[in-house]
């Protein structure tokens, strides 16, 4: 299905993108460092600019921008040409960042009420309140806690540390370990971190990083109050953060809010006090802390990074007020005390952390791992929306881990790991991602949480369901299921409904006769025995529905939800039926051939069914089985890709509006048909993918899986978030368990029911954004891909689907219909990937359709059509096409009909004379099919348009004149002709899998040092000549896009030495050519340097002429 494409083409994705310097504001000098306070455009800006500054105001108020991060807009600034001060203010405008700039309230007075004044402990104060615990004031409890700490001890003895504080509270008032005394130890922290009467005493600092060990943590005092003076809280928050010269221990508690807060500061408080430098691989770890000194320009950057942090975080009131849905007894402190304790020397200092009550949460005392302790500590980031601000923390703590990081456990005592986190996936390591591309590392935070999303949904399918091979098979369980004694089980997910009834043929639909059970998972189930004769008591291929009741009383009928067929009585009604599909052993097909080898060298046919024949009507399996198959494989094919398989109510719909999706469309035949065909394919070699939708479904209630249950949010998001307003269809809830039971279920029954071989993803890109790629025009910047717009559930889906089928199939095939260009799409899911095997390279076709459009053949840009066929990210492999349905469906046209027009109905018989249109049409389009190799659209030979009540429902447009190539009259022969060669060529030598480097002229060394012949390398990209020239797995190709004139010895540059001959020439009459070019010659080498290329030849190349050579 065509993605929601920007209206100007795909995406260019540069290979060199500049990054913004920073996320949030600078405070200018004077100001105070830890607190952004607005800045006066009158005063900032130059007055001759004010025209910029209002164009640039308005631009951040424009739909596109307004949803974008701070980072984006701070970005999109930098670009129309603003300095620092004019972005700082114009950002503090915008009303989305008024919290983030704000400086927070002066705090109320403390007044202790009297009653209070006479205790000196927490036990005093339980004494005078009795159980009402939740009604102690925090700053009463503190203060008391503190008294009865330092009750006999003297100078440092007498004041606690935070853990030390916050144990001795627990052990007066073990309340405070319970779930609603952890809610209540956040207020605790929260009064002792931002109330001013108490202080937090550190010890000096020193500028001596080899004593930096014996720096002792900070403790805690009471203060009483001046009532005439009292302090803002934002000034109360940045004492916090300057007492901390080391980081220390964070605070004992399970509340999250706290550990970031105090972890936070720490750091800031740390690093406000040495010299520190962001981490840019591969820096050494010892160039993180300094002696202090002069400061770069990186350690001034980073040190204003911190002050917006202060400014932006720790005075964020929307951190003090939201409550994170994150379970307070699995964030313990152990998570924030092993990033900020002692990692910067590589160590654990088991006497410092000391955590009562631990055991008692973790009864089997498993040990924590670095892995987990990173990937709590983004969680905190991430949840509490500060990724950008935690990016370089981040790298601070993976550069203090390098050296640790591979051993993966530390096992330092009495911290165990909670049990829930004990995970068997391994996790990611960051340096795993910069591998891949480099410009990735603003995102690895982002990369590296959905990765640990990905990793929880794994364990929890190993855990709960037994791992994915078990999970995957949700279609033995659930719908019908027959045992070899003829007894019926069926099982449905709807946990809404009241009461089931499974009703049908079989019973007269009786509603009361066959009622199911329901478990305490919403799932209804019901036997049925055999007959007395033992055999099926439902008979094969006869009609049911399941009846449900709902609270409210009312009767609702569905098709069940895995049903393996559907039919459809037009004359009826459009409305489907659902069938019960258990054929005689003697009627179900047995596979007899084995799945062919996994291709290297993938040259996918794309295939409909139902418009595969020649006739005005819906073809069928066993039609294309006899008829089609034989034609892909000897064209050279050895992938096909079959489009409208799941059944879809909508014929014209081209099979993306799914309602039934484990039923294969009964409109070409039964499963058993299917079954014969994908076995026939297999027997001549052939590898079958499947167009899988779960991109969305039908809206349909009465015969698909909206509403089933009586709510829109059973398999669906709830509301506007489960529709999509383009396609009319409901969009999948991917963080729902049984969602994604039925989704990966849906992926292993075609696998294993129907051998197919793998899948070709629809519509990924309305997947992965959560604008879905609506009116959104991707260019290509990394800020596009991570953050805010990311829908990471739906992505995550993907990653599991993806590495489920690669573990339980190998040899499996998965490619993506992305548009947006989406960084590691096409990159295994270990690697921080989404996991898939291809990618399509979308952008091809729509530049040809603009070239054809738009441009003469003169005009032609040769160095932007090379630019777009080499495109593509490094490590990842593309699928390039000239054309597909997307470009031939009704509304546009095949490149064919583009080429040679109303030409095409006259003069494309041989016993006509051969005009410069069409001479031009056939010369171009066996080039550009040549140049892409590519996914063909033989014999259309204008566009496609299925029946439908616009076109009076004609089977015209929605068929296969297969009868243009067949007549040896017609000149659409010369085409196949030419497909059939060149594909087996590429067959042969391999050419689409070579490995590609960049073009002359720029820097490979990232990728080859020296490029060999065997690697994809172009040599020349002439624009005067109309020349292009490459070389890709030993041959030599070269093409002439000259619309006058040809060449004769005309020279080009070749790496490897030798005698030249020509194995494929456009020009041959075989393909409707003028035999102009001599097969038999040879062509000899010259050893001289021609076009960065170690040997030069001299060749004859006709215009609009594509040659390739060979040794």
């Amino acid at each position: 299905m065509a993605e929601d494409k920007p209206s100007d083409s795909s995406p260019v994705i540069s290979s060199s993108l500049d990054h913004p310097k920073g996320p949030y504001a600078v405070p200018e000098a004077g100001q105070d460092s830890d607190v952004l306070t607005s800045t006066s455009l009158s005063t900032a800006a130059v007055p001759d600019r004010s025209e910029l500054l209002a164009r640039a105001r308005g631009f951040l108020q424009s739909p596109q921008i307004v949803q974008q991060d701070i980072m984006a807009k701070r970005s999109f600034l930098e670009e129309k040409g603003l300095n620092d001060v004019e972005i700082d203010s114009l950002l503090r405008e915008l009303k989305s960042q008024t919290e983030s700039y704000s400086v927070l309230p002066r705090p109320e007075p403390f007044r202790e009420p009297s009653r209070y004044r006479i205790c000196h402990s927490a036990v005093d104060v339980l004494k005078m309140v009795g159980d009402k615990t939740l009604d102690i004031p925090p700053v009463i409890l503190i203060r008391c806690g503190l008294e009865s700490f330092g009750k006999g001890k003297e100078g440092d003895l007498a004041k606690p540390t935070t853990e030390e504080l916050f144990q001795h509270l627990e052990s007066e008032v073990p309340w405070l370990i319970s779930e609603e005394g952890l809610k209540y130890e956040q207020k605790l922290w929260e009064a002792l971190s931002t109330c001013p009467l108490f202080i937090g005493i550190p010890s000096l600092p020193t500028s001596n990083v080899e004593n930096f060990e014996d720096q002792k943590p900070t403790r805690w005092t009471f203060v009483a109050p001046e009532p005439a003076e009292l302090s803002p809280l934002f000034k109360s928050m940045n004492a916090l953060s300057n007492s901390f010269p080391k980081c220390s221990a964070p605070t004992y508690t399970g509340n999250p809010r706290q550990h970031t807060l105090q972890a936070l500061s720490e750091f800031t408080g740390y690093i406000s006090t040495q010299v520190y430098m962001p981490y840019r691989p591969p820096s050494s770890v010892a160039g993180f802390i300094g002696t202090g000194g002069t400061l770069g320009p990186a350690e001034d950057e980073f040190r204003r990074e911190v002050r917006a942090l202060k400014g932006l975080v720790l005075n964020r009131p929307a951190i003090r007020k939201k409550d994170f849905p994150v379970n307070p007894s699995v964030l313990r402190p152990a998570c924030a005390t092993a990033i900020l304790g002692e990692i910067r020397d590589s160590r654990w200092n088991d006497s410092e952390y000391l955590f009562a009550n631990w055991e008692a949460l973790n009864p089997e005392n498993h040990v924590p791992t670095l892995s987990w302790v990173i990937r709590r500590q983004m969680t905190f980031w991430n949840a509490l929306k500060i990724e950008m601000i935690g990016t370089s923390m981040w790298y601070y703590v993976i550069s203090r881990l390098t050296p640790v990081m591979n051993p993966g456990t530390f096992t330092f005592h009495p911290i165990p790991q909670y049990p829930a986190f004990a995970m068997s996936t391994p996790p990611l390591h960051p340096k795993v991602v910069l591998e891949q591309d480099g410009y990735l590392e603003p995102n690895v935070p982002a990369i590296v949480h959905r990765y640990d999303v990905f990793r929880t949904w794994k364990d929890t399918i190993e855990r709960s369901e037994g791992g994915y091979d078990k999970f995957t098979k949700g279609y033995l369980k659930f719908g019908f299921n027959v045992a070899n004694n003829g007894e019926v089980v069926y099982r449905e997910w709807a946990p809404n409904a009241s009461e089931a009834n499974l009703i049908g043929d079989f019973n007269e639909w009786s509603r009361t006769s066959h009622p199911l059970k329901k478990d305490n998972f919403g799932v209804w189930e019901i036997t049925i025995r055999p007959t007395s004769r033992g055999v099926c008591a439902i008979p094969h291929d006869s009609k049911v529905k399941i009846s449900l009741v709902l609270p409210n009383g009312s009767r609702i009928e569905r098709l069940p939800a895995w049903i393996q067929r559907v039919t459809q009585d037009l004359d009826v009604s459009p409305v489907y039926d659902a069938r019960f599909w258990n054929p005689p052993q003697s009627q179900t097909y047995k596979f007899k051939n084995a799945r062919p080898p996994k291709p290297t060298n993938v040259r996918i046919y794309e295939a409909h069914v139902g418009i595969s024949t020649s006739e005005a009507r819906v073809g069928t399996y066993k039609e294309f089985t006899r008829n089609i198959l034989p034609r892909i494989r000897d064209l050279g094919y050895n992938v096909i890709q079959l489009m409208a398989i799941m059944e879809h109510a909508y014929y014209a719909s081209f099979g993306y509006q799914v309602t039934s999706f484990f039923a294969a469309s009964s409109r070409y035949g039964s499963p058993e048909d299917l079954k014969e065909l994908i076995d026939t394919a297999h027997g001549m070699g052939l590898t079958v993918l499947l167009d899988i939708v779960h991109s969305h479904a039908c809206k349909n209630i009465l015969d698909g899986l909206n509403e089933f249950d009586g709510t829109d949010h059973l398999y669906f998001h709830e509301g506007a978030k489960g529709r999509h307003e383009l396609w009319d269809s409901r969009l999948f809830n991917y963080n729902q368990h049984e969602v994604l039971r039925f989704l990966m279920s849906n992926l292993r029954f075609y696998m294993e029911v129907f051998q197919f071989d793998g899948f070709r993803f629809d519509g990924v890109t309305s997947m992965m954004y959560k604008h879905h790629g609506i009116g959104a025009g991707f260019s290509g910047g990394y800020h596009e891909y991570f953050g805010e717009s990311a829908d990471i559930e739906a992505i995550v889906y993907l990653m599991l689907a993806n590495d489920a089928i690669h573990s339980i199939y190998p040899n499996a095939i998965t490619i993506a219909e992305d548009v947006s260009g989406m960084p590691l799409l096409g990159v295994p899911v270990n690697k921080g990937g989404v996991g898939f095997d291809y990618r399509l390279s979308m952008a091809i076709p729509d530049m040809w359709i603009k070239l054809l459009k738009h441009k003469s053949d003169d005009e032609w840009d040769l160095g932007n059509i090379t630019f777009t066929l080499t495109n593509r990210r490094h490590g990842e492999k593309s699928i390039a096409y000239c054309e597909s349905h997307d470009q031939a469906l009704v509304g546009d046209k095949t490149l064919a009909f583009w080429l040679m027009d109303k030409e095409m109905y006259t003069n494309m018989s041989d016993l006509t004379e051969m005009t410069p249109i069409i001479a031009r049409g056939l010369a171009l389009h066996k080039m550009i099919r040549h140049i892409d190799n590519k996914i063909p659209l033989t014999a259309l030979e204008q566009w496609l348009d299925f029946p439908r009540e616009g076109n009076q429902n004609s089977f015209h447009y929605a068929r296969r004149q297969w009868n243009v190539v067949d007549d040896q009259l017609l000149r659409y022969r010369y085409l196949n002709n030419f497909d059939a060669a060149m594909n087996h060529l590429a067959g042969k030598t391999g050419w689409l899998e070579s490995p590609q480097v960049k073009d002359h002229g720029e820097d490979r060394s990232t990728e080859f040092d020296s490029p060999t012949s065997t690697q994809a390398y172009v040599s020349l990209k002439n624009e005067a000549d109309k020349v292009i020239v490459y070389e890709r797995a030993g041959l030599l190709f070269i093409f002439n896009f000259n619309p006058t004139q040809s060449f004769t010895d005309y020279r080009v540059g070749v790496e490897e030495a030798g005698e030249y001959r020509i194995v494929l020439s456009s020009d041959e009459e075989r393909f409707g050519g003028f035999g102009n070019v001599k097969l038999d010659g040879k062509y000899f080498t010259t050893p001289m340097e021609w076009n960065g290329r170690k040997n030069w030849v001299q060749v004859y190349i006709p215009a609009r002429t594509c040659l390739v050579l060979a040794k």
